[in-house]
């Protein structure tokens, strides 16, 4: 099951690591690579560690729930 709560856990950070972020949307390194493709986001180094901002986090995750969404695969999150 994702949280979909995380964007408030996670907002006050400024930047992610790639392993923190598949943590969050619930996405193996795989196919978080393909969702960063699909929507031109690229991760970035900070002292020499691989992420992402908090934006492009955002980004991601709200496509994922969109597109979980609309296609019926859909986790109620104030439930």
């Amino acid at each position: 099951m994702i949280d979909y709560n995380w964007l408030n856990k996670y907002e006050e950070k400024s930047f992610h690591t790639i392993s923190e972020v598949c943590e969050i949307l619930g996405l193996d390194m795989d196919k978080l690579r393909y969702q960063c493709l699909l929507h031109g986001i690229f991760p970035a180094q900070y002292k020499g560690e691989l992420g992402l901002d908090t934006r492009s986090l955002k980004i991601i995750g709200m496509a994922l729930f969109s597109e979980r969404h609309s296609t019926g695969i859909y986790e109620d999150p104030w439930a």
